[in-house]
Parts: C-alpha cells; sequence; structure tokens
C-alpha cells in the first residue's frame, strides 16, 4: 500500500473490487498509511491506484478503454443498454506522471461501476 489513503480513497477502492468481483477486507495501518486492501484469495495487497499490474487487470476484467490524448487520459466503459462510463483526468493532476494518471482515471470508472451495481 503505497501512498497515504484517505476514506474517500477507501470507498473508490471498495467500489473498484466490488465491480471486478474481488473479495477482501480493509485494514487501517497509520495516519501516515491509511486504509489498504486486502484480498481474501491471495491475502496480498490490492493497489490499482499505486500498482500497474493491479490496474492493468482491473482494466482488463472490467473491459475498459484507456486513450491517451494530448494533455491528459480518457477512460470510459461502453454498454449496450445504459449510458456510458467516463471519465477525463488531465496529467496535470498527478504532475505529469502518465501512468499516475491512467490509474487514477481507471479507478474512477471501475468505482462507478461497482456503484452502480445492486
Amino acid at each position: 500500500c503505497a501512498g497515504k489513503r484517505t476514506a474517500a480513497d477507501r470507498e473508490m477502492l471498495e467500489m473498484a473490487a466490488k465491480a471486478a468481483g474481488i473479495l477482501g477486507a480493509f485494514s487501517y495501518f497509520s495516519d501516515a498509511i491509511g486504509w489498504c486492501f486486502f484480498r481474501s484469495d491471495t491475502g496480498a495487497s490490492w493497489s490499482p491506484h499505486s500498482n500497474d499490474r493491479d490496474c492493468a487487470r482491473l482494466e482488463a476484467a472490467l473491459g475498459i478503454s484507456v486513450n491517451w490524448l494530448n494533455l491528459g487520459v480518457r477512460c470510459s466503459k461502453e454498454f449496450d443498454v445504459s449510458p456510458d462510463i467516463v471519465a477525463r483526468v488531465p496529467y496535470s493532476e498527478h504532475g505529469g506522471d502518465k501512468q499516475a494518471t491512467r490509474r487514477h482515471c481507471v479507478l474512477l470508472v471501475a468505482a462507478a461501476i461497482g456503484r452502480a451495481m445492486p
């Protein structure tokens, strides 16, 4: 679990895990680290917000499209019968770090999918 995670980050991770069918639990470590999600099937931490591999697996599991733009990343999930989910995140929100921008964008779409589920 890299970087401080707030309660809002926890909710976003929880909804993304729900969308992907990943079971697990959160643990609060400290004010410096915050919340971390641990998969119940492997016991390993799941960090699509900070781990490119976890993010790529989430992206593939949910069929999220990623488009690299001049100023940021556009992520989307298209549906046949309901409105598409789209997020745009500028590189400037992550200090120009393109992978951090991608991870954030994918997580926004995944969390929106999770929120829409019963």
